[in-house]
């Protein structure tokens, strides 16, 4: 009995149902996947957090029922392969981004030798931030401001420097400020890190297309581990 209910036509209309509800689902999953594929910039600040604090990985993908149905419905050699090359272009930006993180703060640290400064926690990188816009192309010009409490300077909205309090300080601070976003901007590592964040963004744009073209499509009808039963 158990068998024939399982095969009647009540519970073939369910299938159907349980069937177009998980498609709508992946449909769902798919976007939210590609939605992860636009990485925010590896120096850049996010709420006063200067940049990745670790290796990215979708969260979609570190999800292991996730991954399998974006794998089994996303049938695309292609997308995937363009996938294993963006995944190694991450570990490489993550790699470099923790090389100019240290050399930033040595620099600092050998530039203020000597120096009656008291430069601000956010002097350096905010610096790699510009720095690697430079490395861009991307215009880098804050206005340098006076704060309100009249001690020291900040590039934007940020303060770089605590104590200065003479027109001629904040002069020679921001002429500083200057060369040493500039010579940041000049390592070969930046540089590397730079070419590596646009052959990203480039894969990015290859994978998206690949996908978004895929849903238009209606080519996600494949079976995973979640719908294989739906579909006898």
């Amino acid at each position: 009995m158990a068998k024939a209910e399982k095969y009647s036509q009540v519970a073939g209309e369910l299938k159907k149902e349980y069937l177009r509800e998980h498609l709508k689902s992946i449909e769902t999953l798919i976007r939210s996947w590609m939605s992860e594929l636009h990485l925010p910039e590896p120096l850049a600040p996010n709420n006063r957090v200067w940049g990745w604090q670790s290796l990215y990985r979708s969260p979609r993908q570190n999800n292991p029922d996730e991954n399998h149905m974006l794998r089994r419905h996303l049938k695309s050699r292609a997308l995937w392969s363009h996938h294993s090359s963006w995944e190694l272009k991450l570990g490489e930006i993550w790699q470099l981004t923790e090389q100019v993180r240290i050399a930033a703060k040595a620099k600092k640290e050998k530039q203020s030798v000597n120096k009656p400064w008291r430069y601000a926690a956010e002097y350096a990188p905010l610096a790699l931030w510009k720095s690697f816009d430079m490395a861009l192309g991307k215009a880098i010009d804050l206005p340098f401001k006076v704060p309100d409490n009249q001690l020291g300077i900040s590039y934007g909205a940020y303060r770089i420097e605590e104590s200065a309090n003479t027109p001629e300080a904040r002069l020679l601070i921001e002429k500083e400020y200057r060369r040493f976003i500039r010579s940041l901007s000049k390592t070969s590592t930046m540089k590397q890190l730079a070419n590596s964040w646009l052959e990203v963004g480039k894969l990015e744009v290859q994978m998206s297309t690949i996908a978004d073209k895929m849903l238009k499509s209606g080519d996600i009808f494949y079976v995973c581990r979640f719908c294989r039963h739906l579909w006898k």
